[in-house]
């Protein structure tokens, strides 16, 4: 599928949102801007938010293999998968769909799945059966009349197939029923190999428009967050993540929060050489939290080095089983084979 250049994250502005993008809170995410085949103009009308697709499965409750993207890992027991996205080749893929509800024929249930979480406001301006993939329908967004366009597709059965999804100008759909047609005949179920998904993975080659991201939780005893987000950079950045906590420090004066933090030590995660840098953050009226960020700023244009953050943050008090599920998660990460 023919790839352009990637839309360019959002990213925040003021002291505040800086402080928040080194910490990692905002950083994560640059894994889940919207993009498509023929980045759409500035000013076309926003059609929702991109919420992580929830993981309804409790299958990993106890912890066990995951991956996400291009890398696999080990979740620790009592950790538990509860939100995730995926992007390729600018489209947004999901295979971990809702089951079907008693009494919903296959036919509602698939038109569910490709109405997904658009507005009303998004008129079906065509629905058809994509060829070599299955159902499918264009959307406007916003109105009938819009130049901008969205393309969702379903291939497999509505609880058990692939949803993508992507963007395009008018003009430009054929191109973009070809790129959906090329991820779903890579798709394999029960795989962990290329772009790995909740079910399964997209075998095809590394692409320069990637990006995914996987939120765990742990809530005994005592509620705990881990993410880690990657993406395929065109020019790596310098901060990062904790990059500069003197800073972080200076920006959060006067403001009822403080963070200190641990020199960054250098380590190697996946094979990636990165920064592991730990701290405490301390809010008024809140009990200090623990936070630990790993960052590999990615290397231009390769998927296979995508730039990679990892993201822990649980209560103080619970440091010991924090550096334990820490040293567990990027001791166990590793890249997966392209095929």
């Amino acid at each position: 599928m023919a790839e352009t250049t990637p839309c360019p994250p959002a990213r925040p502005s003021g002291p505040a949102a800086r402080v928040a993008l080194r910490l990692g809170a905002l950083a994560l995410s640059v894994a889940v801007q919207a993009c498509s085949a023929q980045p759409v103009p500035a000013g076309a009308p926003p059609t929702r938010t991109d919420t992580m697709a929830p993981v309804p499965s409790v299958a990993a409750a106890r912890g066990g293999d995951a991956c996400i993207g291009r890398f696999g890992l080990v979740l620790p027991e009592g950790w538990m998968p509860t939100g995730r996205e995926q992007r390729i080749f600018f489209t947004r893929v999901d295979d971990d769909l809702p089951q079907l509800a008693p009494g919903v024929s296959a036919a509602d249930a698939a038109r569910r799945v490709l109405r997904g979480d658009a507005p009303p406001s998004d008129p079906v301006l065509r629905e058809f059966v994509l060829d070599g993939v299955g159902a499918a329908a264009w959307f406007g967004l916003g109105s009938r009349t819009s130049p901008n366009v969205r393309l969702v597709a379903l291939a497999g059965r509505p609880d058990a197939g692939l949803r993508m999804e992507a963007l395009a100008t008018r003009g430009r759909e054929a191109q973009v029923e070809t790129g959906l047609r090329q991820l779903a005949a890579g798709y394999r179920t029960g795989v962990q190999a290329g772009f790995c998904l909740a079910r399964g993975a997209i075998v095809l080659g590394p692409s320069r428009s990637e990006s995914a991201r996987l939120v765990a939780t742990r809530s005994a005893p005592a509620p705990m967050r881990l993410s880690i987000s990657t993406r395929t950079v065109e020019q790596p950045r310098e901060d990062g993540p904790l990059a500069d906590p003197a800073a972080d420090a200076a920006a959060m004066a006067g403001s009822g929060t403080s963070i200190r933090a641990q020199p960054p030590r250098e380590r190697t995660v996946a094979g990636l050489e990165g920064r592991d840098t730990r701290g405490e953050l301390v809010e008024d009226g809140k009990p200090a939290q623990a936070v630990y960020r790993f960052f590999f700023p990615g290397r231009a244009g390769d998927a296979m080095a995508p730039e990679l953050i990892v993201a822990l943050d649980g209560p103080v008090v619970q440091r010991p089983l924090l550096d334990e599920t820490w040293a567990s998660v990027l001791d166990s990460m590793r890249l997966l084979p392209a095929r």
